[in-house]
């Protein structure tokens, strides 16, 4: 692989991550706020933003697996 393949697959690497992201947030806010309305025996609020980017970390890897 040259540099430049390694730079195109980073680069949708990226792309893929920050589209799933930005699509997580809105889930997480709403797991947030429901947490806020009925808390559950588990207190691990990470806050919305790192849970969105914990499930974006998490799918990304899955698409460039397939």
């Amino acid at each position: 692989m040259t540099t430049r393949q390694k730079r195109g697959t980073r680069m949708e690497y990226w792309v893929y991550f920050s589209l799933i992201f930005l699509l997580a947030i809105p889930f997480a806010l709403a797991r947030w706020a429901f947490r806020l309305v009925a808390p559950v025996a588990n207190k691990q609020n990470r806050g919305v933003i790192r849970r969105a980017k914990e499930q974006a970390h998490t799918v990304t890897p899955m698409i460039f697996s397939a």
